[in-house]
């Protein structure tokens, strides 16, 4: 998604993508794509909001349609497993305030993720959200409380994240045991919200390749939760992740990634276009920070 505030305008242009990968004996047999190989861009302008308000439509605009796309896809491919690019639970910052006018747009986020969560659990298979930049210190907290002889490395615990642990304690193809997804579902602003299916969304941590981070992946639990259906999930997610041994990630989110990413030029070409079909008004005025005819 991109996004521009103007004068009293606010324009965005997001694009999703699903891509299925059939393997075969750990090979690629067939590939295809949801909506198309290149998909349409979808456009949305709204008026004269606050930054915060902005930066909270452009993360739901986001979601939401990321979250149909990967609706859509699943009912189309009927896969084994479905891979998000980014967790399977919104957010706590994509949560507006309730007397937003984001909230509704938020609500609908709610709906289709229930949507998504019970259709891939009515079928059995696997849904995988795999963050990149994992900054979070959830895995070191549960260590703490469960190790109290750590305790003497609370300095430099203290300063350290999951991510940056675990790369130092893992070696390659390793895992960290699954974890709820929070330690209090009461407390989460955002899974007090999910019902019921907040009892279902855990996490581990996988260290595909050597030279890489580990990536930290969010699943909702499957109806048999035994370690042995987890450790298919861990499996599947090293077997796409070691492409590249100084960049872990699954090759279908990179094949997705690539299909939906914008540049700078598409904003451009949305701007011009609405400029030419209103003609210059005030509203579509670029803000002078943006526009300034010196440096």
């Amino acid at each position: 998604i991109l996004g521009e505030e103007l004068h009293s305008l606010d324009l965005f242009v997001a694009r999703s993508c699903g891509v299925m990968f059939e393997y075969k004996n750990g090979a690629i047999v067939s590939h295809a794509y949801y909506p198309e190989k290149f998909p349409p861009l979808e456009y949305h302008a709204l008026h004269s909001l606050e930054t915060h308000e902005f930066n909270w439509h452009k993360n739901l605009i986001r979601l939401n349609s990321e979250l149909q796309c990967a609706i859509d896809s699943f009912k189309k491919f009927s896969p084994d497993a479905l891979f998000l690019d980014g967790s399977i639970v919104p957010q706590v910052g994509d949560k507006p305030s309730k007397d937003s006018a984001a909230y509704a747009e938020y609500e609908k986020a709610l709906e289709k993720m229930a949507e998504l969560y019970s259709i891939v659990d009515s079928c059995g298979a696997a849904l995988l959200g795999i963050i990149k930049d994992s900054r979070g210190k959830h895995f070191i907290e549960l260590l703490r409380k469960s190790a109290p002889e750590l305790e003497e490395f609370s300095r430099a615990l203290d300063k350290t994240n999951d991510t940056t642990f675990l790369h130092n304690l893992l070696s390659p193809s390793q895992r960290t045991p699954a974890f709820k997804y929070a330690s209090d579902n009461k407390e989460n602003l955002v899974l007090r919200d999910l019902g019921e299916w907040s009892k279902k969304i855990a996490s581990f941590y996988i260290k595909p390749v050597e030279y890489d981070r580990p990536l930290r992946v969010d699943f909702l639990l499957p109806k048999s939760a035994d370690a042995a259906k987890i450790g298919e999930y861990a499996s599947l997610v090293q077997s796409l992740s070691t492409e590249n041994k100084f960049y872990a990630y699954p090759a279908i989110l990179i094949e997705a990634d690539l299909r939906a990413a914008l540049e700078g030029k598409e904003m451009e070409i949305a701007y011009r276009a609405l400029s030419d079909e209103l003609g210059m008004q005030p509203e579509l005025f670029k803000l002078r920070r943006n526009s300034r005819p010196f440096r």
